[in-house]
């Protein structure tokens, strides 16, 4: 499909870009905005040459067109930016009197790197993607392809970024929790951004949990490295191996659970074994929209069960059933739970 300006969209399963076609060597307009871009990235643009474009572009409607030609292929040039301006430095740093010749070189200089960059975004899926921002609200879960096939499981108010670039394939875990299924065969490491510090995958799947200042991490398959941000020695963990770290640095696990208590969320399952009862409603709060005040004389009461995640009401009519308590709902939003002798 044809894109403005002479454009050549290329479409697959990973990738979506717009590579500019080699300008025309005889069209003096079309290689006068090249030069100018060129001149405008090569980190030599003053205030003279603003003025001057500025006059440039007024003096007659084939420059704008043109000149917005040119901005659309350093667009499509998305992740290379940095090297094509830099090799715009050079080019630009050297003498050549003939202005005719340096605007056609720096208009090859740009088709060519744009050329390039449809190999590297076929090579590294999602090079030239900006940063996505994908999240799940309370009670949801959700699950994200990545471009480089790799798959994200998001649990209930979770939120991350993906920035895929040349160099890294990063994703931001800003908050909640996510289990992380690694693509193998991209040159580029997968690292998971975390406040604590960044975990880097080495093959894997492993699941994430950012909360309330508080990482923790279960690896499931293979091999994640965790650098702390403090400068503190990196952590090898391997399938089967933990970590929990806090402000204070490495921290023991709250309570040791099974994985496949941790993660009975994926199929919308709490599980809770001689749990406290605190435990177990700050856990069901964060599937619901409501405040639930706990007497604080229950909060060591123990609690097992499996209980769906969205059926809050299942888990008041268990707690009532299992001890002496009574379940107030003082205003829309908000449920109390008292001990029997605490009413009056």
């Amino acid at each position: 499909m044809k894109a403005p300006g002479g454009a050549r969209r290329l479409q697959d399963d990973k990738s979506d870009i717009d590579i500019m076609a080699a300008p025309t060597p005889d069209d003096p307009v079309e290689q006068a905005a090249l030069d100018w871009l060129a001149r405008l990235h090569s980190g030599r643009w003053s205030a003279d040459d603003a003025a001057a474009h500025a006059a440039w572009l007024t003096a007659d409607p084939s420059h704008q067109a043109a000149w917005q030609r040119a901005e659309t292929l350093w667009q499509a040039l998305g992740g290379l930016r940095p090297f094509a301006a830099a090799e715009l430095s050079v080019l630009h740093a050297r003498s050549a009197p003939p202005i005719h010749r340096r605007n056609r070189v720096a208009g090859l200089v740009l088709a060519s790197i744009a050329v390039m960059g449809l190999g590297v975004a076929l090579l590294l899926p999602g090079s030239f993607t900006s940063v996505q921002t994908r999240q799940t609200v309370r009670g949801e879960h959700g699950a994200v392809s990545l471009a480089d096939g790799s798959r994200i499981e998001l649990n209930t108010d979770s939120r991350i970024e993906i920035d895929f670039r040349l160099d890294c394939r990063c994703v931001r875990l800003s908050e909640g929790e996510a289990v992380f299924n690694v693509a193998h065969g991209d040159p580029r490491p997968f690292k998971v951004l975390v406040s604590q510090g960044t975990l880097r995958d080495i093959g894997t799947a492993f699941w994430v949990r950012e909360q309330a200042r508080r990482l923790d991490v279960a690896v499931l398959e293979g091999e994640v490295e965790f650098t702390p941000h403090d400068g503190d020695t990196s952590r090898l963990l391997v399938a089967g191996d933990r970590l929990s770290w806090d402000q204070a640095g490495e921290a023991p696990p709250t309570r040791s659970r099974p994985l496949d208590d941790l993660l009975a969320w994926r199929k919308g399952s709490l599980v809770f074994r001689d749990a406290p009862l605190s435990e177990v409603i700050n856990e069901f709060a964060r599937y619901h929209a409501v405040s639930i005040e706990l007497d604080p004389r229950l909060a060591d009461y123990r609690f097992s069960g499996r209980l769906r995640s969205a059926d809050l009401e299942g888990l008041l009519t268990l707690i009532r059933s299992a001890y002496s308590v009574e379940v107030r709902r003082p205003a829309p939003g908000r449920i109390s739970i008292l001990l029997k002798s605490a009413r009056g």
